[in-house]
């Protein structure tokens, strides 16, 4: 047993015994996750993944819906990184490093060449199901008719590091 019960019975209890006791207590108990699978750890492999497809708050509400349908029973509860918003795809900056919705001091993403994404970390076997999902869904032309959502930052794209390069490319 490794609670207060285990000292000697109305004794102080010896402090290297004790430390040792609580040790080899903390060692099993992280140690009990692994015996349960087989002392194995499983470790899922990840990509990082950008989705843009308009306006980033409808695409980031159905990134999240679609992780939803993929992760049942196909990956454990966690496997799928929260979907953030933000912007992808272009190559300047404002002057002080910085790519905003509207910048006061320089130019809006837009006019940087940017667009609007959501990324989320997924695992790479779920990948493809999940660019399948993207490209079903733009096939049926755009999702969200919003007139003010217009021009080059709400286009469709798909951004993976190293892009055409990334060892992930294929599943897209």
């Amino acid at each position: 047993s490794c609670g207060p019960q285990s000292r000697s019975e109305g004794k102080q209890g010896d402090g290297l015994l004790d430390t040792r006791r609580g040790a080899l207590c903390m060692a099993l108990g992280l140690l009990l996750p692994c015996l349960a699978c087989g002392g194995q750890a499983r470790a899922i492999d990840k990509v990082r993944v950008y989705f843009g497809q308009g306006c980033f708050w409808h695409v980031q509400h159905e990134l999240t819906m679609r992780s939803l349908k993929i992760t049942k029973g196909a990956f454990p509860e966690g496997s799928f990184s929260p979907a953030l918003a933000g912007y992808a795809g272009g190559r300047l900056k404002n002057q002080d490093g910085t790519v905003c919705y509207n910048s006061y001091t320089g130019k809006a993403y837009d006019d940087l060449g940017h667009a609007e994404v959501v990324g989320l970390e997924l695992p790479t076997a779920a990948l493809e199901q999940m660019a399948k999902l993207y490209f079903d869904e733009a096939s049926k032309g755009p999702g969200r008719h919003d007139p003010q959502d217009t021009g080059s930052a709400y286009r469709s794209v798909i951004g993976l590091p190293g892009g055409t390069g990334s060892p992930a490319f294929p599943a897209v």
